[in-house]
């Protein structure tokens, strides 16, 4: 319980402890330090490899201090997402991990009710404009300008950038990465051609299939799993050959990456420091409280070259 015991009586305990099977009651625990012990995360969908990967890591960090978390999927739906965050606040949850709406600004109100209550909160991924918190990030602005100045260092000229969600941080920081490789090269955003999509597989495949039906560009970079995903069945289900007649590179790290022929090059998350980071820091707000000023942590991503980006020069 936190008291310093004499050696003799604290072998005394330990012994008692082994014979009788004593295991700490987690509940009492968190009522005498008046803390549920619980962490809630919300996520816009439950299919996201990306955030699962970032919950495992987290959730160990979270164990090491006796802490579980209460997952819970809001459907990218904002009045869902408003109820989400009135029942966990009303279950008295110790810290909030939230991966928002791109129309974060719609949950403000339960939002500010989190911090009158002395609640930590802390974005992942996505800036939530209008609120300050905590806020953990891969460089989106970085990576992107590195693969972008990839495929024009290997002589494209006619790239499409497949993005979605034009209002979101995480959208504008890779679009203006893109736009610095483009002017390191002699070129202007507007030599940029940028496909719109709804991060959705399925919306993928039809936007980029329209693309290679009627201006084909010489490669693509896809700014998230599903859209790469969409990409490589839109360039199969094509009369092009991925790889050689139309480059590509993807986001995020996943099984077939290296089984795709050819090998994906790729842009990837350290989803590992992502996770812990966002656990150190929830468990450091709720041991010595929330400062005045946020913190915003950025974790480098890298740029996994393999085989898919073809040189033209």
């Amino acid at each position: 319980n936190g008291y310093e015991l004499r050696e003799y009586n604290r072998v005394k305990v330990a012994r008692a402890i082994e014979d009788l099977g004593f295991e700490e009651n987690l509940i009492a625990k968190g009522l005498k330090s008046n803390r549920s012990m619980a962490i809630a995360v919300l996520l816009p969908e439950f299919r996201g490899l990306f955030s699962f990967d970032i919950l495992k890591n987290l959730e160990m960090v979270l164990e090491e201090k006796d802490y579980t978390m209460m997952i819970s999927d809001y459907e990218s739906d904002s009045v869902r997402l408003a109820q989400r965050l009135d029942h966990f606040r009303r279950r008295s949850i110790d810290g909030l991990i939230i991966f928002p709406l791109a129309n974060g600004d719609s949950c403000l109100d339960s939002l500010k009710e989190y911090r009158d209550a002395g609640i930590p909160v802390i974005s992942m991924s996505d800036r939530i404009r209008g609120f300050s918190c905590d806020y953990i990030h891969g460089g989106n602005r970085l990576v992107s300008f590195q693969a972008v100045d990839h495929i024009l260092s290997r002589g494209h000229r006619k790239i499409c950038i497949v993005t979605g969600r034009r209002e979101t941080g995480v959208t504008e920081e890779r679009m203006e990465g893109c736009r610095e490789a483009f002017l390191k090269h002699g070129l202007s955003a507007d030599d940029m051609h940028i496909i719109w999509t709804d991060y959705t597989m399925k919306n993928a495949v039809s936007k980029i299939g329209e693309s290679l039906a009627s201006d084909p560009p010489t490669a693509l970079y896809c700014t998230s799993y599903y859209i790469t995903m969409g990409a490589v069945l839109a360039v199969n289900g094509s009369k092009y050959q991925l790889g050689t007649d139309v480059s590509l590179i993807g986001h995020d790290y996943f099984a077939g990456t290296e089984i795709v022929s050819p090998a994906l090059t790729t842009v990837e998350h350290d989803l590992e420091s992502l996770g812990r980071e966002a656990g150190l820091l929830m468990m450091d707000r709720i041991e010595n409280g929330i400062p005045d000023e946020s913190l915003e942590i950025e974790i480098p991503m890298k740029l996994n070259i393999r085989e898919s980006v073809r040189a033209l020069i």
